[in-house]
């Protein structure tokens, strides 16, 4: 619809005059530029029509597609270890449907309590049934925010910020649940500890 209302009457009736006016032979060139023209304001028409209805800024690309419930749990160990332990986020984490794993650099192994705090800890967040958001800023303003430690060196400025709730942010291009109602039961599977790293295997169960 908008591409015609571009067009309109008015120029069909411009078009017609032209041919009527100076001939089919005579008017050929200055039709064929108009055409040109036309065509070329009806792809930034395109253009803009497309990048209204997405309405995203450019980012990078995430390198895989992750099941979007495993990925935003992830999320949730990640703060979760942060706000217990005071370590960093993953340092190496491999997301898949079934099951995964995350590897943290901690000073000493956590105690059997301290693991079933953790699992604990990911499934009250899960239970709180929290919103999770996207939202887009610069990196300047994200680093108030999130850690940008792991950004990789060719990021965009623009960054996606992931939020749980008021849980988490996180700098992430991946897919996610909208809620962490959408998110089964939390459960670790293993663990084990070796050069001042905590590598944890877990999953979660389909809602």
């Amino acid at each position: 619809e908008l591409i015609f209302c571009h067009f309109g009457r008015k120029r069909v009736l411009f078009y017609a005059f032209i041919v009527l006016w100076g001939g089919w032979g005579g008017c050929f060139g200055v039709c064929f530029g108009f055409v040109l023209t036309e065509m070329y304001i009806c792809g930034l028409i395109l253009s803009n029509i497309y990048t209204m209805e997405n309405n995203q800024p450019q980012i990078n690309e995430h390198n895989k597609k992750e099941c979007p419930p495993m990925h935003t749990a992830e999320h949730i160990l990640n703060a979760t270890m942060v706000k217990m332990f005071g370590c960093p986020r993953s340092r190496n984490a491999h997301v898949e449907r079934k099951k995964s794993k995350c590897d943290y650099i901690l000073e000493h192994e956590p105690s059997a309590e301290q693991i079933a705090a953790v699992e604990a800890a990911v499934n009250e967040v899960i239970g709180k049934h929290l919103p999770v958001t996207v939202e887009y800023m610069p990196q300047a303003q994200a680093a108030d925010i999130v850690d940008l430690s792991k950004l990789p060196s060719g990021a965009t400025d623009t960054l996606r910020i992931v939020r749980v709730g008021d849980y988490d942010a996180c700098a992430c291009a991946g897919d996610h649940v909208a809620n962490t109602s959408e998110i089964g039961p939390f459960t670790i599977l293993s663990h084990s500890y070796a050069d001042g790293v905590w590598r944890v295997r877990w999953k979660v169960v389909e809602a």
